[in-house]
Formats: structure tokens, sequence, C-alpha cells
């Protein structure tokens, strides 16, 4: 599902990008770290993982549109607010930066 997103992204429609910053915010934004009845930090890690979310930051977008650019800006704080140790992890997958975290 995810990765159907990123084909509209690439469309460069400046409602199409301010619907999907917004349905992105929205999902990590409404999903819980702990919940007794489901496993929603396994759907956590995945949105903040996956390699659609680096996609949709660094994709070009209009910033002359002022919707777009305070949904682009409420997006990446909607990212950043969620972030803790558990999550910041999900952002590093490259070894040497790992080998540099060791010492």
């Amino acid at each position: 599902m995810l990765d159907n997103l990123l084909r509209f992204v690439e469309l460069k429609i400046d409602a199409v990008d301010i619907a999907i910053l917004h349905t992105y915010s929205m999902l990590v934004q409404n999903i819980r770290r702990a919940n007794d009845f489901c496993n929603f930090s396994i759907i956590l890690d995945y949105l903040l993982s996956h390699a659609l979310l680096k996609k949709v930051i660094m994709a070009s977008y209009n910033f002359n549109n002022n919707d777009l650019t305070t949904q682009y800006i409420a997006f990446l704080k909607s990212i950043a607010i969620r972030l803790d140790d558990e999550a910041l992890v999900l952002f590093f997958n490259d070894v040497s930066l790992l080998n540099v975290i060791e010492y």
C-alpha cells in the first residue's frame, strides 16, 4: 500500500502531495506504542522504517504553495514527535555509522 503512495508523490500534483503528507502524518500520530489489544509498535516501526518515508521526505515539492509547505512541516513534526530511543534506531541503516556509535 505505501509503495503505491510514492507513485502519486512523483506526479507532483500539489493537492495529491498535500493529501499524502496529511495521511502519513495522521497514521504516524494515531498509532500508539503500547496496547493490550494489538502490538501497534510493529506498525509504527514499519511506518518509520519503510523506505517510502525517506522518499516522501526527500521528494521535491512546490514550496511556493503555502498549503503544501504547511502540510510538509506538519508531516515532519509528526515524525519528530514520535521519535524515541526505539524509533530513532530505525533511521540508521549504515554499518559505518553503527561502528562509530559503538565507540
